[in-house]
């Protein structure tokens, strides 16, 4: 058998089976732009100022949706942004940047924080949780859950 592949019975080589489960939940091979709804949630122990939230696909600032509010106060939410996202085999990945002001003190997250949105996500509000107990950012989906450490500049 030279220059044919042989494979056992029932494996299709990866991406030519229109069924194929690539990239995440639902199997799709192409991309596909989605939508869904984003927030901030206020556990941080005191009102927060100056807050802005950041969503990026690809970490690309020409990708890039944004919010930014002067006050959200504690045990409070912003306003919910508008998100656009994308999922498929070889959609861009989703990033996400806060940054606020809490008792005089500028806090902010790493510039490349990832948490992927999934196809469950359409339609959804994704809550981003300051805590202030644990000083970390929670990001929870419908899809899942993301943490990453908050701190002062």
């Amino acid at each position: 058998m030279s220059g044919s592949t042989h494979l056992k019975s029932g494996i299709t080589p990866l991406g030519t089976s229109p069924h194929s489960k690539l990239g995440e939940g639902g199997g799709e091979e192409e991309v596909t732009r989605r939508y869904c709804k984003a927030r901030i949630v206020n556990k941080w122990g005191v009102d927060l100022s100056q807050v802005t939230l950041r969503h990026r696909r690809h970490n690309d600032p020409k990708k890039e949706d944004k919010g930014t509010w002067d006050l959200i106060s504690e045990g409070g939410d912003s306003p919910d942004i508008d998100i656009e996202y994308e999922t498929g085999f070889a959609a861009d990945g989703d990033y996400w940047w806060i940054q606020f002001t809490a008792a005089g003190r500028v806090y902010t997250v790493k510039d490349n924080k990832y948490c992927d949105l999934r196809t469950d996500d359409q339609g959804s509000v994704v809550d981003l949780t300051v805590c202030g107990g644990d000083e970390v950012l929670r990001i929870i989906m419908r899809s899942g859950v993301c943490t990453t450490d908050i701190y002062s500049k």
